[in-house]
């Protein structure tokens, strides 16, 4: 009905918004060798983590090599997709399928982690040789989308307007798409091939934008708080002081259902094949950086350089956590025994991998000492930023891969970044340490700029949310509103049950069993527990927390609290931001993270 009511009054503007659509969602996908790159990555990572336990081939590998065999080959439609069998399927099938088609198990399928380890990494050198010869860097627009070559827009305005109402932007006078560049590049990181296009305004201006296929719906909701908290840093003085501002990318969806306002395509917790496969046609479009760097990249160009295998740190890692050896691993059974091996294997670790990977990678990098020192001060205040936001909703799995840096500005973006929610709807995380601070940032920020200049950042974003006319409780509220309704909804929870590989969440039906929280409830102890660990993150903590207990106690005035959920609402005695800085860079706590973290990076 709105598309109608558009269409009566902007017909051509509809008209160019399909057709950009149209071509984005079906022209720009990854090809099937990138795409099992990618799975076959992830099968590695799964590998790694599941070392510390066992040494045989655990049953949900076993389960999830058999679904990708059955999928991932099925195809016969098009010319590409023929060539991909012809090519791989067999000797693929041959190397890692668990049952043949009757349903016995396959003598040549491994039969120890060790095995399918090292036949997923020859599998993973030989996918990337033929990705890089079969996709070149850049491709030209007139082949992979000649209706969008020719395209002349001439009512469409830049991606950023729509969600980057900024200070500076003028309504009367907006930056209409003049055109979209001719090349497209292929943007590879952690075994990924985006596309990302090049966007022309009538000024002159480019912004470049990648074509994902992942969900990010709960990505997009936190780029919307990071625009609401920046005006409330734009309002504190030393948060102007220190020049704080959060890295908010634009994300659009462009699929032909994007009017709908539900994010019933929100499924952020479905797995890697599923992600890694497509998402039926639906995309998005991320605003993205030619100068962007993750840490992860920093740690295997040094080491490419020295001629090492990247691996080695894991193997390393893998063989001395499981104990004395690998064929007496699963006799440990005590979590005390596999955690005193896990120390033992991050404390030699650490004696292989250098701490100032880092510092070389961006003194190499940078042109002189003096952009490295503004590079520096960026840095360091974005990442405290991204501490502190993290810390504040709880967000685990900040691998290597997931940190991005820009060499050009020194801003921080984190990938798949977003609150984490328990089967009882509130936030949780299971991970040892609060945030990422591990040897080479911590080495390349220096202990004075740790203690220094990242804990006076962090506290003055703590003072932007309490200051007066915030509504930081409110903002709270609406972000957690808009994920839990998400997260409960119909369609959501059709889609969870019609993946074969996810397995659907116990809490869809929390809300409709007796005696569970409501969601207004959870709602208020989720906003309740980031308010809590917003004061513990200020200044003036013991002061604040008096004045504020009767504000947080109204918040709650409705709920009836139970004594057995109290603790996980964050009624708990929270540490201040010194004792969170100490357990991050603690190597006990840094021990008993999993493997694919990286703690001695």
């Amino acid at each position: 009905a709105l598309r109608e009511i558009i269409g009566k009054h902007h017909f051509h503007l509809v008209l160019e918004v399909e057709q950009l659509i149209k071509e984005l969602s079906s022209r720009f996908s990854p090809g099937p060798e990138e795409r099992l790159l990618q799975i076959v990555h992830a099968l590695l990572n799964k590998c790694w983590k599941a070392y510390p336990q066992t040494t045989s081939v655990p049953s949900i590998l076993k389960r999830d090599l058999q679904g990708i065999c059955d999928v991932i080959f099925n195809d016969e439609r098009t010319s590409a997709s023929r060539r991909f069998n012809a090519r791989y399927r067999e000797r693929f099938e041959n190397d890692l399928l668990p049952r043949d088609s009757s349903g016995n198990p396959k003598e040549s399928f491994p039969t120890t982690l060790d095995e399918l380890t090292s036949r997923l990494k020859w599998w993973r050198t030989t996918l990337r040789a033929d990705v890089d010869w079969l996709f070149p860097h850049d491709l030209m627009l007139e082949r992979e989308a000649p209706n969008l070559a020719a395209m002349q827009p001439q009512f469409l305005d830049m991606p950023s307007n729509l969600v980057n109402l900024e200070s500076d932007f003028d309504p009367y006078r907006p930056h209409r798409l003049a055109m979209i560049g001719r090349t497209v590049s292929i943007s590879r990181r952690d075994c990924q091939a985006d596309r990302r296009l090049e966007f022309v305004g009538m000024d002159g201006k480019t912004q470049l934008f990648l074509v994902q296929t992942a969900p990010k719906r709960s990505t997009e909701r936190m780029m919307h708080f990071y625009r609401q908290m920046n005006c409330l840093l734009a309002r504190h003085a030393e948060s102007r002081r220190r020049h704080l501002r959060y890295r908010a990318p634009t994300l659009l969806p462009v699929w032909s259902g994007s009017t709908n306002a539900s994010g019933s395509a929100d499924n952020h917790r479905g797995d890697y094949l599923s992600s890694s496969m497509g998402s039926g046609g639906r995309s998005w479009l991320v605003e993205d950086d030619a100068s962007h760097a993750s840490l992860l990249e920093a740690f295997e160009i040094t080491y490419a350089r020295h001629g090492r295998d990247v691996d080695v740190p894991l193997r390393h890692f893998a063989k001395l956590a499981l104990g004395t050896g690998m064929e007496n691993a699963d006799d440990m059974q005590t979590d005390a025994q596999r955690h005193d091996a896990c120390c033992h294997a991050y404390e030699d670790t650490c004696k292989i991998v250098s701490e100032n990977l880092l510092s070389q990678y961006m003194y190499k990098t940078l042109p002189t000492c003096n952009h490295l020192w503004s590079f520096k001060r960026s840095f360091l205040a974005h990442y405290a930023l991204s501490v502190f936001s993290g810390n504040l909703f709880i967000v685990g799995h900040r691998t290597p891969s997931r940190l991005l840096l820009s060499r050009n500005s020194g801003a921080v973006v984190q990938v798949d970044f977003f609150p984490n929610y328990g089967a009882n709807g509130l936030l949780e995380n299971a991970e040892a340490v609060p945030f990422r601070l591990t040897r080479n940032l911590h080495t390349f920020l220096t202990p004075f700029g740790v203690d220094g200049g990242m804990a006076v950042a962090i506290g003055a974003a703590a003072q932007a949310i309490f200051q007066s006319h915030s509504c930081a409780n409110s903002r709270f509220a609406l972000l957690f509103r808009d994920e839990l309704c998400t997260w409960r909804s119909p369609s959501m929870r059709e889609m969870l049950d019609s993946k074969n590989t996810v397995s659907p969440s116990p809490s869809v039906q929390l809300y409709h069993t007796p005696g569970s929280f409501k969601l207004r409830d959870v709602i208020h102890a989720n906003a309740r527990a980031c308010a809590i660990r917003a004061i513990r993150m200020h200044p003036e903590c013991s002061a604040l927390m008096a004045d504020v207990t009767s504000l947080l106690n109204d918040i709650v005035t409705s709920a009836p609290w139970r004594s057995g959920h109290r603790s996980a609402i964050g009624d708990e005695e929270e540490e201040s931001l010194d004792a969170l800085m100490q357990v991050a860079t603690q190597p006990r706590a840094l021990s008993a993270m999993e493997s694919t973290w990286m703690p001695w990076l």
